[in-house]
C-alpha cells in the first residue's frame, strides 16, 4: 500500500520509495519502521511512502517484473506499453508527480553488497543539498541511468536522490538505522 503521513502544517511533500527492484527490501523495512514506530514528529508537509513499488517483482523475489523488464529503466513509462511500462507510468503519475522531493531506497544486486552511499546529480542544487545532509560517507555524483526513477524525477522537476546500501533479500538493522537517520536529516533540512 501507499502510506501518507500529513504534518500539522502545510509544507513540502517528500516521497520515499523502496523495492523498485523487487528483491531490494532493506528500504521496505525502513519505511515500515517509520510507519510502525513514528521515530520523529512530522510538523510540516507530508510523507508519501511506498514500501514496495515493484509488487510483482517483490512477490516473485525478483529484481525484475514478470515480463523480465527492469522497472528502474522504464520511467516515465507508457499507458499503452508493456506491463512494466504501465507500472512505471502509474507510479510516476500517482506518486512522483505529487512530490516536491524524492528519496529512492535501493540495495546491491545479487551476490553483491553495497557500502552505504547516496547517488545524486550535483548539477541540481536541491539534489546536492539532499545528498549532503543525508549522512552517508560516500556520495556518487551523476544523473543516473536513462529511464531510472531518480533521473526521470529530476528531469520532471522533482529533486531526487538514491540510497544504495546492503544486500538483496534482507532487511538489515544497520541499514535501517542509517536510512532512518538519513531520512530524519532530510526532513530537518526541509523544515518538516
Amino acid at each position: 500500500p501507499v502510506m501518507v503521513w500529513r504534518g500539522l502544517e502545510d509544507g513540502p511533500v517528500l516521497g520515499i520509495t523502496s523495492a523498485v527492484h523487487g528483491d531490494e527490501i532493506n528500504g521496505t523495512g525502513a519505511i515500515l519502521r517509520i510507519v510502525d514506530e513514528k521515530p520523529f514528529e512530522l510538523r510540516r508537509g507530508s510523507l508519501i511512502m511506498v514500501p514496495v513499488v515493484n509488487v510483482l517483482g517483490f512477490e516473485r523475489h525478483s529484481r525484475y517484473s514478470p515480463d523480465r523488464r527492469d522497472l528502474n529503466r522504464s520511467f516515465p513509462g507508457s499507458a499503452n506499453g508493456s506491463l512494466t511500462a504501465r507500472l512505471a507510468r502509474l507510479v510516476f503519475e500517482e506518486i512522483v508527480d505529487r512530490c516536491d522531493y524524492l528519496v529512492d531506497l535501493h540495495t546491491a544486486a545479487v551476490r553483491r553488497t553495497n557500502f552505504p552511499n547516496v547517488r545524486a546529480d550535483y548539477n541540481n542544487p536541491d539534489c546536492h543539498r539532499l545528498a549532503s545532509v543525508f549522512g552517508c560517507e560516500v556520495i556518487v555524483d551523476g544523473k543516473g541511468p536513462e529511464g531510472s526513477l531518480r533521473r526521470t524525477a529530476v528531469e520532471a522537476g522533482c529533486p531526487a536522490i538514491v540510497i544504495e546500501a546492503g544486500e538483496v533479500w534482507k532487511v538489515e538493522p544497520s541499514v535501517q538505522e542509517l536510512t532512518l537517520r538519513g531520512i530524519t536529516n532530510v526532513l530537518g533540512e526541509l523544515g518538516m
